[in-house]
């Protein structure tokens, strides 16, 4: 897995959409991490970090015009502009109870709604993460994609809607768009049509030149090489996950070795 992280850190940032993807890609979101975030115990690094909010720092833009919003301060307004202004986030009116009971135990009562339960039965990757050709079956959690902004200072906003004064309506700028342009529902993050190479450590090249740096590197002869064709479905996707974290040769383990399969798969 550090292999993979490793090749996407290492990337032109010109390959992909927009730099807003290179970032999803290295700091993955949870479709939980609005709930998790009030945790007292942080299981990872990535829930201490608040999710933010920026803007154009045009006001006129966001009050009349664009009216968007960020979770990337990499991302560009409408009309034409970097959002790397921070918004300061208000805190909304409500309570934030946490569920500590096994939610499978239908004969406990102590979830603060079905929406928590389904939340730890069936976890999502955050809005935006999605990718139609993903082969795990992991869903995307469905968020309201606006925000409310008020004219303060600092410029504020909050994430459920005010219950009365003056406020606009913000909607969270896609951030696998590009300029000017809608991004495809679902699409992936990198520009296409191209063609990566994958080595057996899940080491991530573009180049078909740097091909014979690895194998000099593993000291393989080219006529050595064999050619073959597998099939990646839903459970090879998911071997290959688990492999990723415990192996040197993931792809072998994968898709080549029987025992290595068997091994994984009790692991």
């Amino acid at each position: 897995m550090k292999n993979l992280c490793a090749s996407v850190e290492n990337l032109d940032v010109r390959r992909f959409r927009t730099q807003a993807c290179k970032e999803m890609l290295l700091h993955p979101q949870s479709g939980a991490a609005t709930h998790c975030k009030y945790l007292k115990l942080k299981i990872d690094n990535t829930m201490t970090e608040p999710i933010s909010f920026f803007y154009c720092g045009n006001d006129e833009c966001v009050a009349s015009k664009h009216k968007l919003s960020s979770h990337y301060s990499s991302s560009f307004c409408d009309c034409g502009e970097p959002m790397k202004y921070l918004l300061y986030q208000l805190p909304n009116a409500e309570s934030n109870n946490i569920v500590v009971s096994d939610p499978r135990d239908e004969g406990v009562n102590t979830s603060k709604s079905n929406d928590q339960k389904e939340t730890l039965l069936n976890p999502k990757v955050a809005s935006g993460f999605g990718y139609k050709n993903q082969l795990l079956g992991v869903g995307v959690e469905i968020v309201n994609q606006q925000c409310y902004w008020l004219r303060n200072f600092p410029p504020s906003i909050r994430t459920h809607k005010p219950a009365g004064g003056t406020f606009t309506t913000l909607t969270m700028k896609d951030p696998k768009a590009p300029h000017y342009k809608e991004a495809i529902s679902n699409g992936g993050f990198v520009l296409g049509p191209e063609t990566f190479i994958v080595t057996d450590d899940l080491t991530v090249t573009l180049s078909p030149v740097s091909v014979l740096s690895i194998l000099n590197k593993l000291k393989v002869a080219f006529s050595d090489i064999e050619e073959r064709i597998v099939y990646a479905g839903n459970k090879e996707a998911l071997q290959l996950l688990i492999a990723s974290y415990i192996s040197e040769s993931a792809l072998t383990d994968t898709f080549t070795s029987q025992k290595a399969k068997t091994r994984i798969l009790k692991a």
